[in-house]
């Protein structure tokens, strides 16, 4: 069983990946904006127990991904909400995802690209004005993978038929 965190911003072909990828994706859950970072916290917690939970009944055959995580908290939050998760909150779902070898797939393709399909459905998307969507994308691709955490960078621009991420899947 293994727990996969998709990160990026909006536009970044986490939605397309997992739609490619349904064939080995047990369970799918996708996170959207809180209105708390305690509102976020307390869901994040709720995630990882039902991970444990499944790891137990299902002996392990299982592939559970997350569309954004508590991660993206500390991206979003900041922008939507002016919060984020700090301090003993942060550290101990961090250690918690490491302690359960979560892998992370960092969806972040060219600014431009992601802006081109941004840009074509913004409506439907968590940020809606340009300026906050440039320092998203940015905060993600300044993003530094914690420690003792594997790590797959996707970018869609260069693996156009998947091949690649199935190949990283495959081998784990």
């Amino acid at each position: 069983m293994t727990l996969f965190y998709l990160e990026g911003p909006d536009a970044s072909g986490k939605t397309t990946l997992i739609n490619e990828l349904m064939s080995d994706v047990d369970l799918l859950i996708h996170n959207g904006v809180y209105s708390s970072t305690q509102e976020a916290i307390m869901e994040y917690d709720n995630q990882l127990f039902y991970y444990e939970q499944l790891m137990i009944d299902t002996s392990g055959e299982f592939n559970f991904f997350l569309d954004r995580g508590f991660m993206a908290e500390n991206i979003y939050g900041p922008v939507i909400r002016n919060t984020k998760i700090e301090g003993p909150e942060y550290m101990r779902l961090l250690n918690k995802i490491i302690s359960l070898q979560a892998v992370l797939i960092l969806c972040v393709p060219p600014l431009e690209t992601c802006l081109k399909v941004w840009n074509g459905r913004r409506e439907v998307e968590y940020i809606r004005n340009t300026s906050n969507f440039v320092k998203v994308w940015d905060m993600y691709n300044k993003l530094s993978p914690p420690l003792g955490m594997r790590v797959y960078h996707y970018d869609y621009t260069k693996d156009k038929d998947f091949s690649k991420i199935k190949e990283f899947i495959g081998d784990l």
